[in-house]
């Protein structure tokens, strides 16, 4: 169904329609098109593919909640349907339909995968579900900074998409621990940062890279906390490795 979406942005054309609101003194304008409507439609179709899996685990408890299952796969979604959208049609376009419904797949078995701390395979698929997660954060961050969004947009989107995949990645590494305190603050962090250095002309990727070296950090420092490994050996470690990981991206890009 979700291939059938990304086909249809070809196919279908939607009146778009335009909102021009003020809010606190600030003119926002808001324009919902085919594209913006598609990508929606097929990332809620990969959150209700998740949470159908989810619930059809053998360990899972009927009626209990699936909705850290949802986040990974919806993005992925987007990101997928968005990179679709911008390739014209040709044989470029066709490889990348079925690829993108295989990555989708791959998603979807991963979380599922994931779900029970008991199974052998969960470690190799927790390592796969941060480094997309990552990945995709990356990539929205790219996004914003590339696409050059005012303040008003940029931070308030940043803080969205720091929270949902920052508290993916707690729940992958802290099952069966409460972390939305720890990821609403992990993405106000982010946000800030952004807001910090959106004016500033630096390369959309290096920018990317640095909202990630600093949602990685405070998710070092959460789960040392929680472990209660927080201690002097931890913080020298992690400060090698910012000193060397923020030395990669202001030479390398």
């Amino acid at each position: 169904m979700v291939i059938i979406t990304y086909t249809m942005l070809r196919m279908v054309i939607l009146p778009a329609l335009r909102f021009d609101l003020v809010l606190f003194g600030i003119f926002i304008d808001i324009n919902v098109d085919t594209q913006f409507i598609m990508l929606v439609l097929a990332a809620l179709l990969m959150a209700a593919g998740a949470d159908w899996l989810i619930q059809s685990h053998p360990s899972h408890p009927k009626g209990a909640p699936t909705l850290k299952h949802w986040i990974i796969p919806a993005m992925a979604s987007l990101a997928a349907g968005a990179i679709l959208a911008g390739i014209p049609e040709g044989p470029i376009l066709w490889i990348g339909l079925p690829l993108a419904s295989i990555l989708l797949m791959a998603v979807l078995v991963a979380e599922f995968v994931a779900y029970d701390p008991e199974d052998p395979r969960r470690i190799l698929t927790v390592i796969i579900l941060t480094g997309l997660s990552y990945f995709l954060l990356l990539g929205v961050m790219y996004a914003i900074q590339a696409s050059e969004l005012r303040a008003v947009y940029a931070v308030p989107l940043s803080f969205l998409s720091s929270l949902a995949i920052g508290w993916r990645l707690l729940k992958l590494s802290r099952p069966g621990t409460s972390v939305f305190v720890y990821s609403a603050v992990l993405a106000m962090v982010v946000a800030e940062t952004v807001w910090a250095l959106h004016y500033w002309p630096i390369p959309p990727l290096r920018t990317g890279l640095l909202f990630c070296l600093v949602m990685y950090l405070g998710k070092s420092l959460v789960e040392a906390m929680l472990a209660q490994r927080l201690d002097r050996s931890r913080w020298q470690e992690l400060g090698v490795f910012t000193s060397i990981a923020l030395a990669s991206v202001l030479l390398l890009t």
